[in-house]
């Protein structure tokens, strides 16, 4: 997505660009550089946070707080995809982007996620339009 954002408490998030959800926008919750952001993400919540490990480095931590419980297995599979693409980064490699065709490697982890019996039942960016009704 594209992210457009007013790095101030209160300020507003816009994301566009998305092929699998229309333009959102949400608010700034917390906002402490470079270690905090929260934000609305539609009817959700994002926590961002950057944690100290070792002399030189840091861990990221995301807690997603879910409006629907059916949407974790999604959720999580797909900031598997995503937070996989920001590792590529990182490490300067070029990423494929979380929308690519090799992004289908949430399935396998979606998957695993429903047989460890985590909440799932909606919507799946793999569905058609015409299945789900969702444009």
């Amino acid at each position: 997505s594209e992210v457009e954002i007013e790095l101030v408490e209160g300020g507003e998030i816009r994301f566009s660009g998305d092929p699998h959800a229309e333009g959102t926008t949400g608010t700034i919750l917390e906002l402490d550089p470079p270690r905090r952001l929260a934000f609305t993400w539609s009817a959700d919540e994002l926590h961002f946070e950057l944690e100290p490990v070792g002399d030189d480095g840091c861990r990221l931590i995301l807690i997603n707080v879910l409006e629907e419980r059916d949407t974790a297995a999604r959720n999580s599979a797909g900031w598997a995809v995503c937070l996989g693409e920001l590792d590529k980064l990182v490490a300067g490699e070029r990423p494929d982007g979380s929308h690519s065709p090799t992004a289908e490697a949430w399935r396998p982890v979606y998957e695993a996620n429903v047989a460890a019996g985590m909440p799932h039942g909606a919507w799946l960016p793999s569905e058609s339009e015409e299945a789900t009704g969702r444009r």
